[in-house]
């Protein structure tokens, strides 16, 4: 028995949510909440962040993320997300499958015929830079909240005609339910590497369009936040700044930058190309990462 290991954000997040209902679901005998050895699945979770206790068995996880994993005898990788992970991590090709997010298609039943919106998923951290759910609706898109339950979102996205997703779990799961997306980048926080992971499993390139910063500071920080933050600069600029200062929060630039992420999005919304794996990759990798499943399993119960 094993005890499921996620990143919990407090607010929710799409992509780590989708954790305890795929592998509950799917293989509800393996896990126990009290017991002393881990199963890493969906995530970016092979780091220093990790359970130091126990086994580790890493089950569609991908490196990238915090400091290196302190991986030892009790690392266990059955598979990982993607060649770039096996390659970090000096294991086989063989072991990089895909992300198990791809698992949502044994789940989730039939999509509607009729599918007419056109749906946006920002990153989890970047809902507290500007205000997406007001962008989307200028732009006649539907807002994909991050940070909302994770049957509301599919149920959504399953009626689009394609998701532009910052998110990269909004285009894994579109892609699993073989509905097409479009990559987009709009800060620095996007981590190309685990994107290029992923997407390389499936025999795609990541090719993102770059949206332009748009940082609307008062409305999403509080006073005191903004205080502080313009006490760093004025100290950072006469030199008197500490080494383990977080960065002071960017100028609030909307009233400048909102026009012309405006029409940057829209560009996606009518003109970008859409991306989508093949129908013989997506299969291969569920046979297989199913598969592989199967006799971890096995394994498990047998022990």
């Amino acid at each position: 028995m094993l005890k499921l290991f996620y990143y919990r954000d407090g607010r929710g997040n799409f992509g780590d949510d989708l954790n305890p209902w795929i592998w509950y679901s799917l293989y509800p005998g393996l896990f126990d909440d009290q017991a002393p050895d881990h199963f890493l699945g969906i995530g970016t979770l092979i780091n220093d962040r990790a359970p130091r206790d126990g086994k580790i068995w890493v089950c569609g996880s991908g490196a990238g993320y915090h400091g290196a994993a302190p991986v030892s005898d009790d690392w266990c990788f059955v598979f990982v997300r993607g060649p770039k992970t096996a390659a970090r991590m000096n294991l086989p090709i063989e072991k990089a499958i895909t992300d198990p997010g791809i698992l949502v298609a044994d789940l989730l039943g039939r999509r509607p015929r009729q599918a007419s919106s056109i749906c946006y998923m920002p990153h989890h951290d970047s809902i507290w830079r500007a205000d997406w759910r007001a962008i989307c609706k200028k732009l006649g898109l539907v807002y994909l909240d991050p940070a909302d339950d994770i049957h509301e979102t599919m149920f959504k996205m399953c009626r689009s005609k394609f998701v532009i997703a910052e998110a990269m779990h909004g285009a894994i799961v579109a892609d699993a339910l073989r509905i097409p997306w479009v990559p987009v980048k709009a800060y620095s926080h996007i981590l190309d590497f685990k994107w290029q992971d992923w997407a390389e499993s499936l025999a795609l390139n990541y090719q993102p369009e770059t949206l332009p910063e748009v940082w609307d500071v008062e409305q999403f920080r509080s006073r005191e936040e903004i205080f502080k933050s313009n006490l760093k600069k004025k100290l950072m600029q006469v030199g008197m700044d500490g080494s383990n200062w977080t960065p002071p929060l960017p100028d609030n630039n909307a009233g400048q930058a909102m026009g012309p992420l405006l029409e940057r999005l829209a560009d996606c919304r009518d003109r970008a190309g859409v991306v989508l794996s093949s129908d013989h990759a997506h299969h291969e990798a569920r046979r297989r990462i199913l598969a592989t499943m199967d006799e971890f399993a096995a394994s498990q119960h047998a022990a």
